[in-house]
């Protein structure tokens, strides 16, 4: 069996870009759809989730032009000031990383911009949002997730797949975006209502998630079918077993969410003594699960890679070539 990868600085600076990246997308899908289903519509709620949102637009926006940098200075192989090898920078502007890097740099800018502009509205408002401006906050996250769902079938391991991979790994990240993206608005939401209302708003929340899970487990497996070659890889590759990790954690994630459903929510609704601090405490729960997986994930995307990867890029390549010698 293939050893681990061990990281480069280089590789290191790449994966913590990502996780940002991942950060970002999961703040856009949270705001979007807890401005959406989840807000009980009081100024103060709004506010918060713009400045989640906008929060998480920034740091995305920094992490994607970092992460184009890092992979100029990783070309250039002339230390940190590789990272600033503008002709490097103009080449790879051509390849699936410009284009994905574009893409991304589009998406945080239409969040930042028109975040912002919402947050000044609010702010000039002694009322809750009117309708038409409360359709504008969920719109403004919700088109930025879209374009960044849709750049990841630029580049990684699905570009070299076909269409319905490609549409897969878009549907999968705005499931899991929205899943893990609405967990701290959600432990906020705990602080500011009486247990009737948060237990409302939680189940309706489960209730959604059920769709949400529907998704993100159809278009994993999907996605298993097309990046594992034997299902042995799973447990004889450092992709498979990194990935074996991920599904077990999901797993665990996936049990902690139905434990909350299930046993908490009631409990906070029948305002049993104690169940709001254990439901607190198991969203925390659930956020840390969330991180590992998405620092697993930034691994898998950056430092290994399914067996027929390599193959079909090369295919792929060939493929181009032959098209443009015609």
């Amino acid at each position: 069996m293939e050893s681990f990868v061990v990281p480069s600085a280089w590789e290191v600076a790449g994966l913590l870009c990502k996780l940002f990246l991942y950060f970002g997308a999961a703040t856009l899908a949270g705001a979007a759809l807890n401005l959406a289903f989840y807000s009980d519509g009081s100024r103060r709620t709004v506010q918060g989730l713009l400045v989640y949102g906008l929060i998480g637009a920034v740091l995305g926006f920094q992490a994607v032009l970092l992460n184009y940098l890092v992979q100029v200075g990783m070309i250039s192989a002339s230390g940190l000031a590789g990272m600033f090898d503008w002709t490097m920078a103009e080449i790879l502007m051509d390849t699936p990383l410009g284009e994905t890097t574009l893409w991304r740099l589009v998406a945080f800018t239409v969040a930042l911009v028109g975040l912002v502009i919402c947050l000044q509205l609010l702010a000039r408002r002694s009322q809750p949002p009117s309708r038409r401006l409360h359709t504008a906050l969920v719109a403004i996250p919700a088109l930025a997730l879209l374009i960044l769902a849709e750049s990841f079938q630029l580049s990684g391991h699905v570009s070299v797949h076909g269409k319905l991979a490609q549409l897969a790994i878009s549907l999968h990240v705005i499931a899991f975006a929205a899943w893990i993206g609405s967990l701290y608005p959600l432990l906020r939401l705990s602080h500011g209502l009486q247990a009737s209302e948060l237990a409302w708003f939680m189940g309706r929340f489960g209730d959604h998630a059920r769709l949400v899970l529907a998704l993100l487990l159809l278009a994993g497996l999907f996605l298993l079918w097309e990046l594992l070659m034997t299902p042995g890889e799973l447990w004889q590759t450092p992709y498979g077993l990194s990935l074996s990790l991920k599904l077990l954690l999901v797993a665990a994630l996936l049990g902690l969410a139905a434990h909350n459903r299930y046993q908490l929510v009631p409990a906070v609704a029948e305002d049993k003594g104690g169940a709001l601090l254990q439901l607190r405490r198991s969203i925390k729960g659930e956020m840390g699960l969330a991180l590992l997986i998405l620092l697993l994930t930034a691994y898998l995307s950056t430092l290994v890679g399914p067996m027929d990867h390599q193959a079909a890029a090369v295919r792929l390549e060939t493929a181009e070539s032959s098209l443009a010698q015609r």
